[in-house]
């Protein structure tokens, strides 16, 4: 599932009384085909010759080729096929998330979300598209089982709250376990099966004030073996203001991970003992495995002080965090992707502008998917840059790269809108980009310093942000407070084309029904502030 959840459109009863489409479905994935990849543990990328620098690179125009269609991407050497075709702002295509592992147990299939909900599933020896699986179109947090690769669990709150499993090979559900009471069941979309698959973390239902405020949910560690569950906790801001992001089961399954959006994550045994504290601010992350076979969290960090933005190593044992990478600028956005796991010591990380506030020049790593090596350091980063995204700005959360990658780290998918229609979020599709030939000798590069390419932006050393959390629902009947200004001063003005979900009266936003509210934030020149809009989303759930 993606960080902010999709609301289904169509119901269950039309999916599954449409049998024909069920039975194309089940006919085409009952043959998984043949594996396919590296060895576990054959670390290609420390010997492979992408470009490994940390210079600018200029995108190189193009308009997407089509579904089905390949491209080289120049800069860095590499061939990117393009999966899905889109075909107009209403319905895009997704990666899952970067942490949600798209690829199954043995690296033949993997998913790709509509953003209309759908699940569908594609064959990875051909990159090709398998079909539409016959799944609700909704909030599932669709998950392969990281031992067999024809099962699947997935959400369903259609009733009373279920864990259900799926299998390509029959093209049928059952149910893992049933839990009524706790209202609509999420784990924050932030989550993917442990090791084993056995345990799974879930909340409930999450209870706002009448000011719109987060006061509390209901959470508890699912035995998908047994169908039962854990103790139950109340999770409550530990600060006033935080609210929760996400809950997660550790790699080893023996702790959950709690992500609160003002104060951080905090580890705790699966009876809600806390064990310690990881981090105090809440950015992209990603349960990575060293080279040793121990856990540790890689995660995104703007430091106020000193002004500046790093990707961070933190084992989850407590004990020898680092810093692994500086990021050359810090209005930008990093999505982190481990789902690697028969190649551990890597960290795939996809990059775009935050999109508000005056747009920088040039800069490295903007608008990349690029591997960066656990053993990395910033005085001796060690990356191997992949590929552009083909994109420059983003109109909102569905056309954020979120690249996510294979098993074995040969193939990354990563999301774009190639600058078609900035203003719609949907109009997003999916690449693959294909490692699994040799590893290419890469494009001549010139070194660190040397001249940006002609046609660059000037530099600007300066970035606007909101200065604040964004938060990813609001409750119908509530409302919620909107900037007034960015860090800098620039006074925002708010509206939305959504008002069948929401309305906004000045600096307020007011939900009515559920569906996706988009906010847009606009601001005129002010001083050396160029204009600029943008557009953010928040979901209202059911």
């Amino acid at each position: 599932m993606m960080k902010v959840g999709r609301a289904g459109r169509a119901v269950l009863a039309r999916l599954l009384g449409s049998l024909l489409a069920a039975a194309l479905a089940c006919a085409a994935v009952l043959n998984p085909g043949p594996a396919f990849g590296s060895e576990a543990g054959e670390d290609f990328l420390a010997v492979g010759g992408w470009p490994a620098d940390s210079a600018p690179r200029s995108q190189q125009p193009r308009t997407p080729p089509g579904a089905g269609q390949v491209y080289f991407d120049e800069t860095f050497g590499t061939t990117v096929r393009q999966l899905t075709g889109s075909v107009s702002p209403d319905v895009g295509f997704v990666p899952e998330y970067s942490k949600a592992g798209a690829f199954n147990a043995d690296g033949t299939r993997f998913l790709i979300r509509g953003t209309d909900g759908s699940t569908q599933l594609y064959a990875t020896d051909s990159l090709t598209s398998v079909g539409a699986l016959p799944l609700p179109e909704a909030d599932l947090e669709p998950r392969w089982s990281p031992t067999d690769p024809t099962l699947l669990t997935y959400l369903d709150n259609a009733e009373s709250g279920e864990i259900k499993q799926f299998s390509t090979a029959t093209g049928q559900s059952s149910v893992l376990g049933s839990y009524p009471g706790f209202g609509e069941l999420s784990s924050g979309a932030e989550q993917d099966h442990s090791r084993t698959g056995r345990y799974y973390a879930i909340h409930g239902t999450e209870v706002y004030d009448g000011a719109g405020t987060w006061v509390s949910t209901q959470a508890f560690v699912a035995d998908l073996a047994t169908g039962s569950r854990g103790p139950v906790t109340t999770l409550t801001p530990p600060v006033p203001g935080d609210f929760l992001d996400y809950v997660s089961i550790t790699p080893d399954d023996q702790n959950v991970m709690v992500m609160w959006a003002l104060t951080g994550a905090r580890l705790y045994t699966r009876d809600w003992s806390l064990v310690r504290q990881l981090t105090d601010w809440d950015e992209h992350a990603d349960f990575c495995r060293m080279p040793d076979g121990t856990d540790a969290l890689v995660i995104a960090h703007y430091r106020p002080d000193p002004n500046d933005q790093v990707v961070e190593l933190i084992p989850l044992s407590g004990v020898g965090s680092r810093v692994l990478w500086q990021v050359p600028t810090y209005n930008m956005a990093l999505h982190i992707s481990c789902r690697n796991t028969d190649l551990p010591g890597w960290a795939f990380v996809s990059s775009y502008w935050d999109g508000i506030g005056q747009r920088p020049g040039l800069t490295p790593f903007e608008n990349e998917v690029f591997a960066l090596s656990l053993e990395s350091a910033p005085e001796a980063p060690v990356v191997r840059r992949l590929a552009h995204t083909g994109m420059t700005e983003r109109a909102d959360y569905f056309d954020e790269p979120h690249a996510t990658v294979s098993r074995d780290g040969r193939v990354v998918l990563f999301g774009s809108n190639f600058e078609r229609n900035r203003d719609s979020e949907m109009f997003a599709d999916v690449f693959a980009i294909d490692l699994r030939a040799e590893s290419p000798a890469g494009p001549s590069l010139p070194g660190p310093g040397s001249s940006p390419p002609v046609g660059a932006e000037p530099g600007i050393t300066t970035d606007q942000t909101l200065g604040r959390s964004w938060p990813r629902r609001l409750s119908r009947g509530r409302h919620m407070a909107l900037p007034r200004q960015t860090d800098q001063g620039q006074v925002l003005a708010w509206a939305t084309a959504t008002r069948r979900t929401c309305r906004v009266r000045g600096h307020r936003a007011f939900a009515h029904r559920p569906g996706r509210c988009r906010l847009r934030a606009s601001a005129p020149a002010a001083g050396r502030w160029r204009a600029f809009a943008s557009t953010f989303r928040v979901r209202v759930p059911r």
